[in-house]
């Protein structure tokens, strides 16, 4: 497999740093997303998976914490394709 190259990677690693301060269970929160880096072929499938999470968390306070990263996500890939329509 795959691992996501080095931009993206970075990429998702600086949204998961940025929500931090807004995350409840942090040590479980970062042992799964580096997982999920890890194991995502590109910053759309790392997405996919965080997408997934919230869609299965039973316990709302985690789903919140996957929804903040998602949405920082969302937020630096429309910043990075408008960067590129410009």
């Amino acid at each position: 497999m795959m691992a996501v190259r080095d931009e993206e990677r970075k990429i998702a690693e600086e949204a998961v740093e940025s929500v931090i301060p807004s995350i409840v269970y942090i040590s479980e929160f970062l042992e799964s997303v580096r997982r999920d880096i890890e194991e995502s072929v590109s910053l759309r499938d790392f997405l996919r998976r965080v997408e997934e999470r919230i869609s299965t968390e039973k316990d709302a306070t985690r789903r919140t914490d996957f929804s903040i990263l998602r949405n920082e996500l969302l937020r630096r890939m429309r910043d990075i394709t408008a960067g590129v329509e410009r």
